[in-house]
């Protein structure tokens, strides 16, 4: 009976084992999947913020193509003004 006894105690202890190990190989199936999901938004947000880091760059050439265009435009009628500002000087001292 005592071999029996001990059968027994041995068979829990496989049993209580076996649910052990099961447990623990879900909570890693969830782990393995959690991380899987996880990688997933990771490369998502890595997909989305290079898209934002293209839009931005073209967003910084635009402005900076404008304030290029913008400083030739002023370049070009600065002279013109002067000139404008002389000759309504000649035209004020011609009426005085």
């Amino acid at each position: 009976m005592n071999c029996a006894v001990e059968f027994g105690a041995a068979q829990a202890a496989r049993d209580l084992a076996g649910e052990h190990v099961n447990a623990m190989l879900g909570d890693l199936r969830q782990a393995i999947a959690a991380s899987g999901r996880d990688a997933e938004s990771l490369a998502r947000a890595v997909e989305r913020l290079a898209g934002t880091e293209k839009f931005l760059k073209s967003q910084n050439d635009a402005v900076r193509l404008r304030a290029s265009s913008e400083a030739d435009m002023l370049r070009t009628q600065n002279p013109q003004l002067r000139e404008r500002i002389d000759h309504l000087m000649l035209d004020n001292d011609q009426y005085r």
